[in-house]
């Protein structure tokens, strides 16, 4: 009998299944580059610094339309600590920088925990919508 045989045994069938999800939201826990998407405009972000730290960020967003780079779109930055129920007391800078990139400066994340951070846009009659939960050490 291999010794894996022995430990399912002691633990049984629920510790098992209890194992298997602890080890499933580790692992999806640290998954900070999955993107949540919504509307027309394709939205997405790198971090700077990456992994975000306790204190300011900057984002760099690109706000894509059928593949194609936007310009000019309304784009809004909110954060969230939904375990407090609270955001930054910070409002992050938003600035066109061209070819359907925005920077967002003054991303301020105050302590450390979960954080979620969602960036809004509008062009046009088009809307768009992503989140990303990121936990900051």
């Amino acid at each position: 009998m291999r010794w894996t045989d022995v430990s399912l045994q002691r633990i049984g069938s629920a510790g098992a299944i209890a194992l298997l999800f602890v080890m499933l939201s580790t692992v999806v826990g640290c998954t900070e580059d999955q993107d949540k998407t919504s509307g027309e405009l394709a939205i997405s972000w790198v971090m700077s610094p990456n992994p975000p730290i306790v204190g300011a960020n900057t984002m760099t967003i690109t706000v894509t339309y059928q593949g194609n780079p936007i310009t000019g779109a309304s784009v809004e930055v909110a954060t969230e600590m939904p375990a407090h129920g609270h955001g930054s007391s910070e409002t992050p800078i938003i600035a066109e920088k061209g070819n359907g990139t925005y920077e967002a400066t003054n991303v301020v994340l105050q302590m450390p925990g979960t954080w979620r951070i969602e960036v809004d846009a509008t062009w046009k009659d088009k809307t768009g919508s992503a989140f990303h939960v990121y936990d900051i050490p």
